[in-house]
């Protein structure tokens, strides 16, 4: 139906921590908001791909990955979202943080996984950033089924801009959501009805 925005992969440890790179997490713990995240995901296919044994993974309640790591239960956290992550953003409002740079790890993990994973960086200014930070990226996609109605997938594309504005009150990732990139969502084939609807906007014009 649409690309949405891009999740970034934010790997975040205490400033004071010891931790500097991705294979400094080995026998460490590293916590994110549920097994089947996608933050969870991504992490152990980065350090699977990166090889870095004995990260013991931590599952904390959705919200609670600030008190984690500002209570030491966990060694460093993980959370994926559109920029500013709500998360981070709360996090860095708290203490001070460092964020792992993630550019070789990243390559290695793009020659096993091209089609899913994506280059990206932290701007410098977001959460009190010096510089850019090298991430991860990972595209978000609403999906329908392949037999929607081509006028229903229409008007659901439609919909979803004229939402924008409500959506974005509620997660500030959804000022990414533009016709230009809604069109991109390879490796899923777009629906034709929604393909129609952004051939109609013109948003190439």
């Amino acid at each position: 139906m649409a690309g949405l925005y891009d999740d970034y992969l934010h790997i975040v440890v205490l400033a004071d921590s010891p931790i500097r790179t991705l294979a400094d997490l080995h026998d460490r713990t590293l916590a994110t908001s549920g097994s089947g995240s996608a933050a969870r995901i991504l992490t152990d296919r980065l350090l699977a791909t990166n090889s870095v044994p004995g990260v013991v993974p931590v599952t904390v309640a959705a919200g609670a990955l600030a008190d984690a790591l500002i209570g030491r239960r966990a060694d460093a956290i993980a959370s994926t979202g559109g920029l500013p992550d709500p998360a981070i953003d709360e996090l860095v409002r708290r203490v001070p943080v460092r964020l792992i740079p993630l550019a070789a790890e990243r390559d290695k993990l793009n020659q096993r996984f091209s089609d899913q994973y994506l280059d990206r960086s932290l701007p410098a200014g977001m959460y009190g950033l010096t510089g850019e930070v090298e991430t991860v990226g990972v595209r978000t996609v609403l999906v329908v089924r392949r037999d929607l109605p081509d006028r229903v997938a229409y008007a659901l594309a439609e919909l979803l801009f004229v939402a924008k504005p409500r959506l974005v009150a509620t997660y500030g990732g959804a000022r990414g959501i533009d016709p230009r990139s809604a069109m991109e969502t390879y490796p899923l084939t777009l629906h034709p009805g929604a393909a129609t609807y952004y051939r109609d906007v013109k948003p190439m014009a």
